[in-house]
């Protein structure tokens, strides 16, 4: 853009009839980095679920189509692997709509953006998906101020070496199975050390 040699074309950017940005996110952004003024094509009133079927070319990630739907803010890329990884279980994949993400989001926001918070710098080397999941499925059923002294035993205590370098099936049964330990205050099954 910098260089001048940005296009009119018919992509442009546009608007849901909300007033909702549903295109032309990256180009916005372009525009705002190179500081430059461009000209674009404005669409407006689309409706909302036309962005079901926009750049589908290009897969966009869960965190895309979750921030972009307009519904729940911004999903930060923890929040949308959490989702994936609590959502998946121990499946290797799991291929789903994004219907079934939109519901799997709206019942679990809430869990997702708790384990998210609570495992804030746990660290490098630790599959940090794995563990938000179990945090998050567990925040459905234990109160958060257990899972708050969980998780700052775990960043605190020897469970964060062991963690480091597991596969993710690996870290999220270890993960489970501390918690399980730490709300029932008995040993891990497998002798590892909490």
């Amino acid at each position: 853009m910098r260089s001048g040699r940005w296009q009119l074309t018919h992509q442009g950017i546009a608007f849901d009839s909300d007033g909702y940005l549903i295109d032309g996110h990256h180009t916005l952004w372009a525009v705002l980095l190179s500081g430059v003024t461009v000209d674009l094509m404005v669409t407006s009133n689309l409706r909302p679920e036309t962005i079901r079927v926009i750049d589908t070319g290009k897969t966009r990630s869960l965190q895309d189509r979750l921030t972009l739907s307009g519904l729940w803010g911004t999903v930060s890329r923890a929040e949308a692997a959490c989702l994936k990884r609590m959502v998946r279980g121990h499946a290797r994949t799991m291929k789903r709509s994004s219907s079934d993400e939109y519901l799997d989001w709206k019942s679990n926001a809430r869990h997702v953006r708790f384990a998210v918070s609570v495992t804030e710098g746990l660290g490098r080397g630790v599959r940090l998906a794995a563990v938000r999941a179990v945090v998050a499925r567990a925040h459905r059923a234990i109160d958060a101020e257990v899972l708050h002294k969980f998780c700052w035993q775990m960043k605190n205590g020897p469970l964060i070496e062991t963690l480091k370098g597991m596969s993710d099936r690996d870290t999220y049964d270890t993960a489970e199975r501390a918690l399980w330990a730490f709300v029932y205050d008995r040993p891990m099954a497998s002798g590892e050390a909490f």
